[in-house]
């Protein structure tokens, strides 16, 4: 065996295994970034006594699970276009897109576990080809792995209000993840120095111009565009960029807006920079990550294909040059950095107000606070199951909150959240429609239909 686990990864590792033997059908092990989720995969792998197949979203992130299994001494293969690889075993890596149409034949093959690596990439419950593949392989037991485990959605309550929210996985509807198996938070991680530490420097940034989408998930491109220029972020970030190095800083990896201000920026700089795009070789990108790891190259611009799949402990800065919506994007292209290496302090810069908005990485929390239901916290504030737009709802708040409490009171007032004590009447409209939505179990039969009142007076 290659690998020994540290003690925390060897708990999430039994509470995994415990998990399928106790016949648990769909849960989430939330792993951050750092963690060693690869080494995870690989150690659930070889242990279960069954078929198993794991799917990755990327050819990367499929080689690297792939090569953490082999180190076990164990038997796999892989099924990959990618791979010019398309073989079936009892140990299958693969990517979706090469195996979607091939559920039965793998559940023919006596696959009983499914291992989903980022598995918030294709958990969208409206349907795809992660739902068909599962709805034909029908394993005994699907096993999702993510540092993440959280999509932004969009919601319209009974007045007719449509706004989005960030929901944890096993919350949302239709459910495909039941269970949180295990959660290792990321101060467990840092206190032990399996995150490094990074100095934050956030830059002036003014946010008037931002749109959000139909759904309300992401800004639109045309607005982050014009709001970026407004801001003069790309020779903000020139200027730094120029600065750094001259100090001695031999990796960079940067995060722009658009393709066409990366190669901007890369001709701005001359030989010290690449761009890596979608559209980008396969030799091409392979060559610009070698020579940025060998460090004959400084810079590496790009918009979002390195957010996920590229580790490089020996990383030093990571610039964000754009606002973003999504707490998912962020976390992701902040952990390039965290990876720690002998003596590194990394700089993380923030060119899009996301710090503000989201707070540090290092304080995020994944808990059932209170029994009320899984979430995630950032300090004191609720940042999921509440409209993007309204202010978090803190622990405060929650204090004291239990599910079914208040369904058979005849108070006609909230007794939880900002709020309490208040009547509906004298409650702003935007917030009876969320909580008609997602706090009705915290509610009297009275007070929810005084709500319903309000928001629905026609009915």
């Amino acid at each position: 065996m290659g690998y020994t686990l540290r003690d925390y990864q060897q708990k999430c590792h039994q509470d995994t295994l415990n998990y399928i033997n106790n016949k648990g059908k769909t849960g989430i092990v939330v792993a951050p970034t750092a963690h060693g989720k690869a080494l995870q995969i690989a150690q659930l792998t070889h242990d279960y006594e069954g078929g198993v197949i794991v799917l990755s979203p990327s050819k990367e992130i499929l080689e690297q699970n792939y090569e953490k299994y082999l180190s076990y001494g164990g038997e796999g293969c892989i099924y990959s276009a990618s791979f010019n690889s398309k073989n079936m075993c009892q140990a299958t890596f693969a990517t979706l897109g090469s195996v979607k149409k091939l559920g039965k034949q793998f559940k023919d093959l006596g696959v009983s576990l499914l291992i989903m690596d980022e598995c918030h990439l294709h958990s969208n419950p409206e349907g795809g080809m992660f739902t068909d593949f599962l709805s034909d392989l029908t394993p005994k037991t699907l096993i999702g792995y993510t540092a993440s485990p959280f999509r932004l959605k969009n919601y319209t309550d009974p007045s007719g209000y449509s706004y989005s929210q960030l929901s944890m996985l096993n919350r949302t509807r239709p459910k495909i993840f039941k269970d949180i198996i295990h959660v290792t938070q990321i101060h467990e991680l840092t206190s032990r120095g399996y995150w490094a530490p990074v100095e934050l420097h956030i830059e002036p940034f003014n946010p008037l111009g931002l749109v959000l989408n139909s759904n309300g998930s992401e800004y639109t491109e045309s607005s982050v565009q014009e709001v970026v220029k407004s801001n003069n972020v790309n020779n903000r970030i020139y200027k730094q960029i120029k600065s750094l190095i001259s100090d001695g800083v031999s990796s960079i990896l940067v995060f722009l807006d658009t393709v066409e201000n990366c190669y901007t920026m890369k001709n701005a700089l001359g030989d010290c920079a690449e761009v890596i795009e979608a559209n980008t070789k396969k030799k091409d990108r392979e060559l610009h990550l070698s020579n940025f790891k060998n460090k004959n190259l400084k810079v590496i611009l790009n918009v979002n294909t390195l957010t996920v799949g590229f580790d490089y402990p020996e990383l030093q800065v990571v610039m964000m040059g754009r606002p973003t919506n999504s707490l998912a994007v962020f976390y992701q292209i902040y952990g390039r950095l965290v990876r720690p290496y002998e003596g590194k302090v990394g700089k993380f810069f923030d060119y899009g107000g996301n710090l503000e908005k989201f707070g540090k990485m290092e304080e995020l929390t994944i808990e059932n606070y209170n029994n009320y239901g899984w979430g995630i916290f950032n300090n004191e504030n609720l940042l999921t199951g509440v409209p993007m737009s309204s202010p978090p709802t803190t622990k405060k708040e929650l204090d004291g909150v239990k599910r079914n409490e208040f369904k058979n009171s005849s108070k006609n007032v909230f007794e939880f959240g900002k709020y309490s004590g208040k009547k509906a009447s004298e409650v702003e409209k935007q917030y009876l429609g969320w909580a008609s939505i997602n706090a009705k179990h915290l509610m009297s039969e009275i007070l929810y239909n005084d709500i319903m009142k309000i928001i629905n007076p026609t009915k």
